[in-house]
């Protein structure tokens, strides 16, 4: 179960890591919105109706960030409080890791009925745009990680 814990743990730094070398706008996540939806638009071509509906995504999207941002410090501080006591509460780790499981389950979910909702709207041309954009976002990624590029 510890062992469980310390591999969550380094999963979690691991993720941070990442996330630190997610490009110039990754500290400022309206920035990120804005751009990507810019990018999609121009992309897909959207209609009027399209990009309101990508605009009232976004904006459900910034605001559920806004809300695990404010509850990850008090995470943080709870996860790093455990790990400076002499013994280690592993049910209050588990406790934690199960929380922070059913945040990640509830955002999966989120982002899944969204991406249906916003599929629905598109025509089968920007469906194809909308992979090919995919494809390409990517490996531009991709490349950015990765020595060489892996099929």
């Amino acid at each position: 179960m510890v062992k469980g814990l310390i591999i969550t743990g380094i999963i979690f730094i691991f993720a941070a890591g990442v996330l630190a070398f997610a490009g110039p706008y990754r500290f400022f996540p309206e920035e990120r919105i804005k751009k990507l939806k810019k990018e999609i638009a121009s992309e897909l071509n959207l209609n009027t109706e399209q990009t309101n509906h990508l605009d009232r995504i976004a904006m459900e999207v910034l605001e559920k960030g806004k809300q695990l941002r404010s509850e990850h410090e008090s995470g943080r501080q709870a996860f790093m409080g455990e790990l400076k006591k002499e013994k280690v509460d592993t049910m209050a780790l588990t406790k934690m890791v199960s929380a922070k499981t059913a945040q990640i389950n509830d955002m999966a979910s989120f982002f899944i009925s969204r991406l249906a909702e916003f599929h629905e709207t598109l025509s089968k041309d920007q469906r194809e745009k909308l992979i090919a954009f995919m494809e390409k976002h990517h490996q531009e990624h991709r490349s950015r990680f990765c020595s060489r590029n892996r099929s």
